[in-house]
Order: structure tokens, then C-alpha cells, then sequence
């Protein structure tokens, strides 16, 4: 019985690391790139929160209503994800072509999974499993759910593939940030396997709590290593190589000067 309580507590503070990354992004709203992470935050704790109140859940119809409200936010944590790195890095911005490719599954995953069990597309069938401490809805896969969990590993390959190359290429400073975006992609996916991997009757979905892990990975990049700063990396990657002096003003007229060769101060 500890233990179940233990996983709740756990689950609940990863709901709380969601908000608490919603309020502090929709408070630095204006800061370059904060949108991006102000929608996959509240994808997040849509996930996280329905989680929640899943595994608390007493009646299989209430399971399944919080499995709804999962799903208005899981199909588009690695799609948004995706375009936040691309952003972070200054990547060109995809057309409107490849934003519908991009979205289409996300969006037909929702609209097959509320459809349940009118259309048993997404999920064939699914049963209420509890031990008296902890529900779970246990779900069969339809053949939409197997051709969204492939299109979810290929854009999680496909961040995975952006930030290295760019690991590669960076500075010091840089290769920080993305060696702690990694690591904010890489948790959750991988915590995710061993779950979807499961064959038991009652799972314990460790995803919810990696997923506060990387809220809280991404909020100390915020912080200390200004991941969402107003250079993007890779003009910071062109800065860093020019040799002649140069300064840089902010709307708040806050000066960064840079004096060559490699020097630089702030100046209010």
C-alpha cells in the first residue's frame, strides 16, 4: 500500500511541476520562444492530470473519462516539442505543408480515441483493472494506436537526430543547452518503453513522472543556461565567430556589447 501511495504522490507533484511551468512561461510570454513552451506545457499537464485521475479513478467510466482528457494533450507533446527545438536552434520554419504532416496524426489520434467505443479504431476494447489502491484502464490497440505510436518515435528521432548534429557544431555555452535538451527528450521516451512494452494487467505509466523530470530540466535551462534568451543558438554561433566589435539592444534597451577579440560585458 506505501508503494501505491507513493506513485500517487509522485504522479501529483509531476502535475504540479506542469503548472508550475505554465504560470512561468505565460509570465515570460514575451520572451523569445516562450509560446512554443507555454502550449507544450499545458499538453503536459493535460496528460499528467488526467493520469492522475485515472489511477484514483473507482468505475471504469470515469478511467475512461480521464483517458480522454490525456489524450487532448499527449499526441502533441513530441509534435510541439519538435517545433520548439527547431526554433531554439533558428531552424528555418516549416511550411504549411509539413505543419499539416506534422499535425494530421496527432489530430486524427484525438478525434479516433473520443470516438471510442462508437468506432473502435483506436482502441479494440478496453477493461477497468484495479488492486484497491490503484486503477488503470487497460487498453487493447486498435490499428490507428500502432500507427501513432510509430509516428510519435519518428518525430522523437527526429529531435533526437536535430539536437545532435547541433551538439556537435556548438560552443561551450551551447553544447550546455543542448546537452540538457537531450536529456529532457531522451527521459521521457525511453521511461516510456518498459509501459508500452507491458503485458501485465495493472501498468504503472512512470511516463507522467519523467515528464516532470524534463519540466524541471527545461525550467533550470530557463534559468541558468537562457535557453529561451533573445539570441537564438545559432546566430549566438555566428556572433561568437566574428571578430569585429559589436552591440546588441533588447526592446528594454539592455546592451550587449561584444569587444574583439572574444570579450564581452552588459551594459544598462
Amino acid at each position: 500500500m506505501q508503494y501505491f501511495n507513493i506513485f500517487v504522490i509522485l504522479v501529483f507533484m509531476a502535475t504540479i511541476c506542469s503548472v508550475i511551468l505554465i504560470l512561468y512561461t505565460i509570465k515570460h510570454r514575451n520572451v523569445d520562444k516562450s509560446y512554443f513552451l507555454i502550449f507544450l506545457s499545458a499538453a503536459t499537464y493535460l496528460y499528467t492530470f488526467g493520469y492522475l485521475l485515472e489511477i484514483t479513478s473507482s468505475t471504469l467510466e470515469t478511467a475512461f473519462c480521464t483517458v480522454r482528457m490525456q489524450y487532448m494533450g499527449l499526441p502533441f507533446i513530441l509534435p510541439i516539442s519538435y517545433l520548439f527545438v527547431r526554433d531554439i536552434y533558428g531552424e528555418k520554419h516549416l511550411g504549411k505543408l509539413k505543419l499539416f504532416f506534422l499535425f494530421s496524426v496527432p489530430v486524427l489520434t484525438v478525434i479516433t480515441m473520443q470516438l471510442y467505443p462508437l468506432m473502435k479504431i483506436f482502441y479494440s476494447n478496453i477493461e477497468y483493472i484495479s488492486n484497491g489502491y490503484i486503477a488503470n484502464c487497460r487498453v487493447y490497440p486498435g490499428p490507428f494506436y500502432h500507427l501513432y505510436t510509430g509516428f510519435s518515435y519518428l518525430i522523437f528521432l527526429l529531435i533526437i537526430r536535430l539536437i545532435i548534429v547541433k551538439l556537435k557544431r556548438s560552443s561551450k555555452q551551447k553544447k550546455q543547452q543542448s546537452l540538457i535538451l537531450l536529456a529532457a527528450c531522451l527521459i521521457p521516451t525511453l521511461c516510456s518503453i518498459p509501459y508500452v512494452l507491458s503485458t501485465a494487467k495493472l501498468r504503472y505509466d512512470p511516463t507522467p513522472i519523467a515528464n516532470a523530470i524534463s519540466m524541471i530540466l527545461l525550467l533550470y535551462a530557463i534559468r541558468y543556461h537562457n535557453l529561451i534568451s533573445v539570441v537564438p543558438l545559432a546566430r549566438a554561433q555566428v556572433i561568437e565567430s566574428m571578430d569585429d566589435a559589436f552591440i546588441v539592444c533588447d526592446k528594454d534597451l539592455i546592451f550587449w556589447m561584444q569587444i574583439k577579440p572574444l570579450k564581452s560585458c552588459f551594459l544598462n
